[in-house]
């Protein structure tokens, strides 16, 4: 099963998706570049891709890994007062968005995030681990750009903040500052986006499944957040949400195979997954 997203706006376009879900065919199968031991959450329960969840154990173990990298990703920086030790702060609209697209929350450009993972100190081989306060949906977006360009070692921090607070893990209050790298994308992943024209190609395609990942009330139009309610004909509506525990944390793996499996007939079929502004979408890459 390939799988790709595009976000629901006029013309545009953009990611991929349902990632963690149990499937040889995943994108997701690839291998850490760094010798880190894998984060066990999800091994047990049959994700295609077990390395790309984290514990907040696993990760208040190895604080002080020098190639361990913490992003917190947010839209405000408020929340960042008190942060996991040693987190990078992102906003996600400022830092990993294009400031010059006609079309609101395309992605960055290249030189963009390289002047960014500079910035934040991080080199190509080092394994970067994203959270948020809000069910890790801002921190899929933040995962999906750094795996678009290239970045091959990714985690989530499984539950986010809010379950590392729940724990009584430590919290700081101390911004870091990072010494400055030289970070250089050598090799992007072009065909984890699609575009508008490949997306009208695809309505009449048996081959394609299209998914909305938006809520209920924005998928049959009662809440439009687009410039028109409604969704792309022929989408099912597989809402973002659905695929979390009341913890935060991801749902185990034959949990989310039973939610696809009875929403999304897929088979061998190619997935596009798209929502508002390809953050949900993102996320459930």
């Amino acid at each position: 099963m390939r799988k790709r997203i595009f976000t629901w706006q006029h013309t545009s376009i953009g990611l991929v998706l349902l990632a963690l879900i149990l499937t040889s065919a995943c994108l997701a199968t690839e291998k850490p570049q760094t010798p880190v031991e894998a984060g066990k959450v999800a091994s047990a329960g049959g994700y295609a891709n077990p390395d790309a969840v984290v514990s907040a154990e696993w990760l208040s173990s190895r604080l002080d890994e020098p190639h361990i990298k913490v992003i917190e990703v947010g839209s405000s920086k408020a929340g960042y007062e008190e942060h996991i030790p040693g987190a990078v702060y992102v906003d996600w609209r400022l830092d990993i968005a294009d400031p010059h697209s006609q079309v609101e929350n395309m992605v960055a450009s290249k030189e963009r995030i390289e002047g960014l993972l500079s910035r934040l100190g991080i080199n190509r081989d080092d394994t970067i681990v994203v959270y948020d306060l809000n069910g890790n949906v801002l921190a899929g977006r933040m995962y999906w750009v750094l795996k678009y360009y290239g970045h091959r070692d990714v985690r989530f921090l499984n539950g986010g903040k809010r379950l590392w607070t729940e724990k009584g893990l430590p919290l700081s209050k101390e911004e870091p500052a990072p010494e400055a790298a030289a970070y250089s994308i050598e090799a992007m992943n072009p065909e984890y986006r699609v575009t508008w024209d490949y997306v009208k190609e695809a309505l009449d395609n048996p081959d394609v499944v299209i998914v909305d990942v938006r809520s209920k009330e924005e998928y049959t139009g009662e809440k439009a957040l687009a410039k028109r309610g409604g969704h792309i004909p022929g989408a099912v509506n597989v809402y973002w949400k659905q695929t979390l525990n009341d913890d935060g944390t991801l749902k185990q793996a034959g949990e989310l195979q039973k939610l696809y499996e009875s929403s999304v007939a897929t088979g061998d079929k190619e997935v596009l997954v798209y929502c508002h502004s390809g953050v949900r979408s993102a996320y459930t890459w």
